[in-house]
């Protein structure tokens, strides 16, 4: 074990040594797409609710998150969360996160080429699919971090099948369970950057040998997730946690009928993977289809074993992305395709990449994926200003409903309890709409049995504007007095009701 760790770190060094211009790009990359963060203060759903409440210790257990909950618990110190700082270090682990992988295919495969390399990390930094995840502040550097550790994972199992010391199977375990305790459906994170390796390690080899190095992934992923089941269940007996639906509705097969089911997916796959997005979904498409007929169209018996793991290999990365689609009937949470969308991108750009036989055919997709990549950057970026001009149109809002409580002659607010009705959208050039990003705390849970009110009092109440806010049964009873009120900002827009503050934002 010493001597293989002592090999590693030499190859480590070697890597470093021979590949700053990697280091240098990547870190440019990262820096250029997530300055709007940085830079720029903002934060967005949820974040008001740690901020107001504290970590939400037994939500995150009882979804299974319990590593979540304790990293959380432990970074929970000080002036928490610590907006500008959180970000940084956010963005430096996604940074670790690509120089980890870089290495993974380094020392895996010598034959991919500086270019394809940036290209493809490049891919994966600056996906937008990664901010929807990490602008959830309350928990982008524990997500974050498992990411790192789960790649650390994968490089422990890749020495065990190089030497078959148990003690790098043991650790991979740990740092699998580790991960997976953080974030659960890490678990399709897991299986594209297995199936990245065992297509950059063997795919010279026989497809028995492929299949057969393949197994120890499986088992780590199964022992894994098994653990991690048996923790949550023994954490919600001992810790009297509700049961909750959350995790039931990831999946509706069995629950509607087959041909409903079928019909959504097709809808979702028409309009999120076929068509242009924000997200660039169509990418995985356009990348799949070019691998497959390379695959097909330069096949030939003395390379056949090569053909068939590249095409198991694109087959299956495709499979893993659509899984949440095949099981929830719908796309989902953009947020919980980090990083598993954009380890695809990484993954079909590298066997893409090895795939191609004709210099000519690799410059124009050169330059097709380096313009992707450049639209990725600015599209990240721009909803990271985005959600900067947002937070900014909501402390106006606060600003202005702080003006017309005072001219209604209330001084002691917090006696009063609070009514939002409606919806407030800053529909404006400045802020663009993706899933979570784009959306206000006066226009999130709309739907529920108190509107807006409780995202929208908890962040009034966290820029110095003490709101209290009213329960369902009172909420419901005081709906009939808005029938008369305008829309805000107009002068009958707010309303007092004996110890109550009626606020109408739409119709």
């Amino acid at each position: 074990m010493k001597t293989t760790l002592l090999s590693e770190k030499k190859k480590w060094h070697d890597f470093k040594t021979n590949n700053k211009t990697i280091f240098y790009l990547l870190a440019a990359i990262t820096f250029i797409t997530y300055s709007s963060k940085i830079i720029l203060y903002s934060y967005s759903i949820d974040t008001e609710l740690f901020i107001h409440n504290g970590v939400p210790f037994d939500w995150w257990t009882s979804l299974g998150r319990y590593g979540l909950a304790i990293l959380s618990k432990i970074l929970s110190f000080g002036i928490s969360p610590n907006i500008l700082l959180t970000n940084i270090i956010t963005y430096l682990l996604i940074y670790s996160s690509a120089i980890i992988l870089a290495f993974i295919i380094w020392r895996s495969s010598k034959t991919i080429k500086p270019f394809w390399l940036v290209i493809g990390l490049g891919l994966y930094i600056t996906s937008p699919v990664m901010l929807e995840q990490t602008n959830f502040i309350l928990q982008s550097i524990p997500v974050v971090l498992a990411f790192n550790s789960l790649y650390f994972a994968i490089l422990f199992i890749q020495y065990y099948n190089e030497t078959k010391i148990r003690a790098f199977f043991m650790i991979s375990i740990i740092l699998t369970i580790i991960s997976l305790s953080v974030y659960p459906s890490l678990q399709t994170a897991f299986v594209i950057t297995t199936l990245l390796v065992l297509y950059l390690c063997y795919n010279n080899s026989s497809f028995i040998s492929y299949i057969i190095h393949a197994i120890p992934y499986i088992l780590v992923l199964i022992i894994s997730v098994t653990f991690n089941t048996i923790i949550t269940k023994t954490l919600t007996i001992l810790l009297h946690l509700p049961q909750t639906d959350y995790l039931n509705n990831m999946s509706v097969i069995g629950k509607i009928p087959i041909t409903t089911w079928l019909m959504q997916v097709l809808v979702v796959i028409k309009q999120e993977f076929l068509h242009m997005n924000y997200f660039l979904f169509i990418l995985s498409v356009i990348l799949s289809i070019l691998c497959l007929i390379f695959c097909i169209f330069t096949s030939d018996k003395q390379h056949l074993n090569r053909l068939l793991i590249a095409f198991t290999t694109v087959i299956l990365t495709d499979f893993t992305i659509g899984l949440p689609i095949l099981l929830m009937g719908r796309l989902g949470p953009i947020r919980s395709y980090a990083p598993t969308f954009p380890l695809a991108l990484l993954l079909l750009t590298v066997v893409l990449a090895n795939l191609i036989p004709y210099d000519s055919i690799k410059i124009m997709i050169g330059i097709f994926l380096t313009f992707s990549l450049l639209y990725q950057i600015k599209i990240t970026n721009d909803f990271g200003v985005s959600e900067y001009n947002q937070f900014q149109a909501e402390l106006s809002l606060k600003q202005e409903l702080q003006t017309k409580i005072n001219r209604l002659g209330i001084h002691n607010v917090p006696k009063y309890k609070v009514a939002f009705y409606g919806t407030k959208d800053f529909d404006a050039n400045t802020i663009i709409k993706g899933d979570v990003l784009g959306k206000s705390f006066f226009e999130w849970d709309a739907g529920t049995s108190t509107g807006v009110t409780g995202r929208a009092t908890n962040f009034l109440s966290n820029e110095g504007l003490s709101l209290n806010v009213v329960g369902p049964e009172e909420y419901q009873k005081l709906s009939v007095y808005t029938k008369k009120m305008t829309v805000f900002p107009s002068n009958n827009s707010l309303k007092v009701i004996d110890n109550y503050i009626l606020i109408k934002l739409s119709d």
